[in-house]
């Protein structure tokens, strides 16, 4: 039906062009060895007018067009990564077996320029990084996914009109590793906000969301340190105790009447969580590297340093997911605005920081992997990471990114770079009448 009112279309467009007639217009299926003739009459004509009016009353209108019933036509469709109609069939049905559209992987590069002074230009079509006392470095724009500037390095007017053409997110990291914030021009459709608005200036609605977000983190935490008490002797006592109680306060979330309330039940199962933290970290690892308490703003001790770096981290890539989707970084549903990171960022953050960073930086200090000298520095009250030391968390950072998750309502395999993206779409699905498969991120 769709190849049928394509060449519809074109035998109209020849006609008003050409000022002739046109009697008939032709398919031909080059694999099966098949042509098939359309005609083209007052029918055909009544046809492309009655589509062309269909497609009109589409763009006008402020909800998407459901999924069409034959699965088929998805397959080859270049918006299937955008509908998601697979995971929208499923929400339907939970019987749905889906078979994975979204893209498997991003294979593009991330650059971070972390040195003081370095310069980011453009030379034809690719990015030229120039850095003090070394050779010119030049990478082609399609390689290029993102570009994280760090500390005081520079990129010129040229080099970010030629990354918004190309969709490559432009981010910025200040030198104590605080998120800055981001350039990006892809703002989406309009109509993709307005629903935005309309689902998130609901109360209610909120709060349903911000309990899954509470106890998807909630969940994560216990997870995290069930996994942790494995072998350990004096330690799994603490641990058991602190897992015990987070459960108990998850049962609460549910009864939740306010964020307010929620943001109470968040905060018991925080202070559980990181008080039983520094029992996962191994007796080898040095004292300089131990983990009391929570602190930040800024970190006092390296562990609570590498956290803090590694979620600016985080919050950059879930913002790039944000803006890539076309929704408002501005409007959340838990987090209430502030005047440095954007709401639904620090909403959706909350989903992916035990396994991308808690694990991470657990994981890297238990292994030795940090130099407490040549990695930090020290302030008077405050430890900042070097530069080899960024180098060596970005590393951390990007390799697990990397390391595959399946989701347990989809069944499917994606890398955590492209979940950013898909939790993203889910969140966006919950409110177009397709729920039920945001927030499920849980640590095994």
């Amino acid at each position: 039906m769709r190849e049928r009112i394509q060449i519809l279309a074109y035998c109209c467009l020849l006609e008003s062009a050409l000022n002739i007639t046109v009697k008939e217009g032709r398919i031909r299926y080059h694999a099966d060895n098949v042509l098939i003739k359309v005609p083209f009459d007052d029918a055909g004509r009544e046809a492309v007018k009655a589509a062309i009016k269909q497609a009109r009353e589409l763009r006008n209108s402020l909800h998407r067009p459901p999924v069409t019933d034959n699965e088929r036509l998805c397959a080859r469709c270049s918006l299937a990564p955008v509908c998601l109609p697979e995971e929208a069939r499923l929400a339907h049905n939970r019987e749905w077996q889906p078979i994975r559209l979204f893209p498997e992987d991003d294979e593009r590069e991330i650059i971070h320029i972390l040195e003081p002074g370095t310069s980011v230009g453009r030379t034809g079509e690719q990015i030229k990084i120039t850095r003090r006392n070394q050779p010119v470095e030049t990478i082609p724009a399609q390689r290029i996914g993102q570009i994280v500037m760090h500390s005081f390095s520079q990129m010129s007017t040229q080099a970010l009109h030629f990354c918004a053409a190309q969709n490559i997110g432009v981010h910025l990291i200040s030198g104590g590793g605080r998120y800055v914030g981001s350039f990006d021009t892809r703002t989406g459709s309009i109509q993709r906000r307005i629903r935005q608005y309309a689902a998130l200036s609901n109360p209610e609605t909120c709060l349903e969301f911000a309990k899954k977000l509470v106890t998807c983190r909630g969940q994560g935490q216990r997870k995290f340190l069930m996994r942790g008490r494995r072998g350990k002797g004096e330690g799994a006592e603490k641990l058991e105790w602190a897992i015990a109680q987070i459960q108990r306060v998850l049962k609460q979330i549910p009864k939740a009447k306010s964020l307010a309330s929620l943001l109470g039940f968040e905060g018991n199962i925080a202070g559980l969580y990181f008080g039983a933290l520094p029992a996962l970290i191994s007796e080898t690892v040095p004292k300089e590297m131990g983990f009391s308490d929570r602190n930040r703003r800024p970190p006092k001790d390296r562990f609570n340093c590498l956290i803090s770096a590694g979620y600016s981290l985080l919050i950059k890539d879930i913002m790039n997911g944000i803006l890539t989707v076309g929704l408002e970084p501005a409007l959340g549903f838990y987090h209430q605005p502030r005047t440095q990171a954007p709401p639904l960022a620090l909403d959706l953050m909350e989903i992916f920081r035990v396994p991308l960073v808690d694990m991470a930086v657990m994981a890297s200090v238990n292994r030795n992997q940090w130099d407490v000298k040549a990695d930090f520095d020290l302030g008077k009250d405050q430890v900042w990471l070097s530069e080899s030391g960024w180098r060596k968390l970005i590393d951390i950072y990007e390799k697990r990114k990397q390391e595959t998750w399946k989701h347990p309502v989809t069944n499917y395999s994606l890398t955590y770079r492209r979940l950013f993206e898909l939790e993203v779409r889910l969140l966006e699905k919950e409110w177009c009448g397709e729920g039920g498969l945001f927030g499920h991120l849980v640590v095994r």
